[in-house]
């Protein structure tokens, strides 16, 4: 077989490959089985829909590659249809990966997201489903997978109870081959997303990173008490990052210094304290005294 670059991997092989590394595992055993090899799971690893994994699944039962019963996943009571190399598969998957590791390529690159060409896995996506694809990769907490569109060239993976989970670092891989109109495109739906649902942190942070300028400065102002009674790191870097619309300016400076002193960033409030005093913002003096 002729493999020179992780295109020439069709979905079967990827899946033969993904399999493969769970050997042991067959209908005779009696035990639970990882969500790894159930359609949902290996669609996820290999990047393609449910149904996809379903049509290709069935196609490689039929050659004797793999085979398909029903078993009790890890961290569940109810049995799922799940899928194991059949000893023809493995000599099979023993070959591709030779081919592959000869392409100067690993399997686990080509499987695992966290490792991947972030080049070959956006050029692979349609417009459509890059879109979906950023508005998951913007999020910084998990949110249904439902609450997304579905998506035809690519799987954002979830975790077993079907919560959007992409590594932070994988995220800002695949972010850093957006551009930025469309990297405040995502951003926007986010922080309309959490708007409904009443998550101020997060669509603050939004706001920030979609240029809502305007919004974002009037949201600091109504979570008074959060950055009076819950100070935190992010709501810190969250409001550092706000530039101070006319008229705003004494009102944001003094929620930041307020943040800084709830987090004992010191440096932050003297910093505060400064700007106050040049406005001649009699809070000048309170954020000094606390300090």
């Amino acid at each position: 077989m002729k493999i020179g670059k992780a295109e020439d991997v069709t979905v079967k092989q990827r899946i033969l490959l993904h399999l493969s590394r769970f050997p042991g595992y067959g209908p005779e055993g009696n035990y639970t089985v990882p969500f790894d090899l159930t359609q949902d799971g290996i669609a996820s690893v290999v990047g393609i829909t449910r149904a996809h994994a379903s049509i290709d699944l069935k196609k490689l039962v039929e050659t004797d590659y793999i085979v398909a019963w029903q078993a009790h996943i890890k961290g569940s009571r109810a049995k799922r249809f799940v899928y194991a190399v059949q000893p023809k598969g493995s000599l099979e998957a023993a070959s591709l990966k030779e081919a592959v590791e000869k392409a100067g390529m690993t399997v686990e690159a080509l499987l695992d997201m966290k490792r991947c060409d972030p080049d070959t896995r956006w050029k692979t996506l349609s417009p459509a489903d890059r879109e979906t694809f950023g508005k998951a990769c913007v999020l910084r907490s998990p949110i249904p997978r439902k609450d997304l569109p579905p998506t035809r060239t690519g799987v954002v993976p979830t975790d077993y109870g079907g919560m959007i989970q992409i590594p932070r670092e994988t995220a800002d891989m695949f972010l850093s081959k957006a551009d930025g109109e469309s990297l405040r495109r995502w951003h926007c739906w986010a922080a309309d997303y959490w708007l409904d649902r009443r998550e101020h942190a997060e669509r603050l942070f939004h706001l920030i990173k979609a240029g809502r300028n305007l919004e974002a400065n009037w949201l600091a102002v109504r979570m008074k008490s959060d950055i009076l009674f819950s100070p935190n790191e992010d709501l810190l870097r969250s409001l550092s990052l706000i530039v101070p619309e006319d008229g705003l300016e004494k009102n944001i400076i003094w929620l930041c210094a307020e943040a800084a002193l709830g987090c004992r960033d010191m440096g932050k409030a003297r910093e505060m304290a400064e700007k106050l005093r040049k406005l001649d913002s009699p809070e000048h003096m309170t954020v000094m005294s606390q300090i």
